[in-house]
This record gives structure tokens, C-alpha cells and sequence, in this order.
């Protein structure tokens, strides 16, 4: 998809999910001296199980923002979530129909471009039509 000064796509390479995990480490690790050092890079496991939207800036070609996407069949593949390790979500488990766990959504911190959050939200709606999708959590 692209529209104006931005576009979104899929990560397809290791390199462009390695992309999407250093903005990720910037956005919710840099800033946190608590937290132990790093490579640079935000990643978990469920990083192969998830589709990774970018939004890059048409001009200069930077990841400007990124967001993962798990699908799951139904409410009974809750347990699979990300956010199942925090969160009781077992109310969720006789949900039918295809569900999609949005995370890991971040912005680089000197972008201030609503424009950017259209760009985000417009790929995801269109995974969500695509997909059949009628739960988001």
C-alpha cells in the first residue's frame, strides 16, 4: 500500500525483520536503564509467527513505524497469544471466528506525521479484509 509520503508493506527479508526489531529495541528498550544491554534488537519468539507491517517514509526509504501481527483461527488458539503470558484470557477461548493479536506497535521517536498512524491502521485494515478477520485484541 502507499499513499502520499508513506508506504506499507509485509517484512519479507531477515533484514527487514531485523529492521523492525531495532526500531522496536528504540522504542521500548533504549530509553530503560533497568533493563539489561542488548544487541540492539527487540525479539521474542513470536516474531516467526507473526506478519510484520512497516511503514517506511517514501523519501528518504526509513522504517518509520512497525507493528506485528499474530492471526489465530478461533478464540480456542488463545492460549498461542503473546498476550496470554500476562493477561487471562481464557474468556476468549469460545470465540469462533479468526481473531488477529496486534503488538509491538511503535513509531520513531522524531516522527510526528499522523499521517504515519493513517498509513499503519489502513495496512492493518486491509490484512483484516483480507483475512476475514472479526476480532482484534
Amino acid at each position: 500500500m502507499s499513499d502520499g509520503r508513506y508506504r506499507t508493506r509485509m517484512a519479507e527479508t531477515p533484514a527487514d525483520l531485523e529492521g523492525a526489531q531495532r526500531l522496536r529495541h528504540q522504542a521500548f528498550i533504549a530509553s530503560d536503564r533497568d533493563l539489561a544491554p542488548t544487541d540492539g534488537r527487540d525479539r521474542d519468539a513470536f516474531d516467526s509467527a507473526c506478519q510484520h507491517i512497516m511503514v517506511e517514509d517514501r523519501v528518504t526509504g526509513r522504517l518509520v513505524a512497525t507493528l506485528r501481527l499474530l492471526s489465530l483461527g478461533s478464540g480456542a488458539e488463545i492460549g498461542r497469544s503473546y498476550s496470554a503470558q500476562y493477561y487471562e484470557l481464557k474468556g476468549l477461548a469460545g470465540y469462533k471466528k479468526p481473531m488477529v493479536e496486534v503488538g509491538r506497535f511503535c513509531v520513531e521517536r522524531d516522527v510526528r506525521d499522523p499521517d504515519v498512524l493513517r498509513a499503519a491502521w489502513g495496512a492493518l485494515a486491509g490484512v483484516v479484509d483480507a483475512k476475514g478477520v472479526e476480532m482484534l485484541f
